[in-house]
């Protein structure tokens, strides 16, 4: 369900980005991976684990802003009992504003919302599995280094859900690559 929403709102985005060959050709892949690092109420049970995403982005203007969406999936493992983990899965809007010219390697400032799954799965405690879901919201930085048409990235982020009355907080750190598709731009 978190992802057919992340889904609709991907479509909503290029809907309002005009026609769909102009959205395109202003498109781009992202794809990254990386450690997850729990923090607050999340990082006294659990350890640091993995977080993988993949998204699209749509240049707005030439100023270096674009917006977009990311689905993102990962897993801690908990300090508690052996077999205990967590998994995270969710959908997120993107803001992205790249500063400086983006021909050279430079710096860009991230800003998400969306919602965000926790789920719970225990090999000693199976009745206590389940998932709850909540808005999650964050932001970050990225440094960008251009490679041709594509640019690859080191980016580190804050995100966090109340879930439940609790937090689920954590910081990935991820490398990954941007991708053009269509024309270019």
């Amino acid at each position: 369900m978190i992802l057919r929403r992340g889904l609709a709102t991907l479509v909503a985005i290029v809907a309002l980005g005009g026609s769909s060959q102009v959205a395109v050709a202003q498109a781009a892949l992202t794809v990254s991976a990386g450690a997850s690092l729990p923090m607050g109420d999340y990082g006294k049970y659990a350890n640091t684990g993995y977080l993988a995403t993949v998204g699209l982005l749509f240049k707005v203007g030439e100023k270096g802003l674009s917006v977009g969406g990311q689905g993102l999936f990962g897993a801690n493992s908990h300090s508690d009992y052996d077999g205990d983990k967590t998994t995270l899965m969710g959908a997120l809007g993107s803001v992205v504003y790249r500063l400086g010219d983006a021909t050279k390697p430079g710096v860009s400032l991230i800003g998400n919302v969306g919602m965000l799954q926790h789920k719970y799965s225990s090999d000693q405690f199976p009745n206590e599995e389940g998932s709850s879901s909540g808005v999650a919201y964050g932001g970050g930085a990225a440094f960008t280094v251009p490679r041709g048409r594509m640019s690859v990235y080191l980016a580190i982020r804050y995100l966090m859900a109340s879930i439940e009355n609790e937090t689920t907080a954590f910081v990935p750190i991820q490398a990954g690559v941007t991708i053009p598709l269509g024309g270019n731009k």
